[in-house]
């Protein structure tokens, strides 16, 4: 008795795909998961607040307008220095 040529497709694509997913997990397993391992994301740490700078400009510009010197000073405070104060 000789099958169909359609049962004969089907079961050429069942092959394919059953293949085509052993080689995926295999793919999957031994280079996409330990790449994924080994770059683990970033930390969300932020150890100044940002907005405690921004904050103080603006607070210049709205309580001292005519203060030029107030700016300066929001800028020289450990709130707008990049890494920080040290005793901090």
């Amino acid at each position: 008795m000789t099958r169909s040529p359609l049962y004969n497709l089907v079961l050429f694509l069942l092959g394919l795909a059953l293949s085509g997913t052993i080689v995926a997990g295999v793919y999957y397993a031994a280079i996409d998961l330990p790449m994924q391992q080994a770059n683990p994301a970033p930390l969300n740490v932020n150890l100044n607040d940002p907005g405690a700078c921004a904050k103080c400009i603006a607070n210049c510009g709205f309580l001292h307008p005519f203060d030029d010197s107030c700016p300066k000073k929001c800028l020289r405070s450990c709130d707008c220095i990049p890494g920080g104060c040290p005793d901090r």
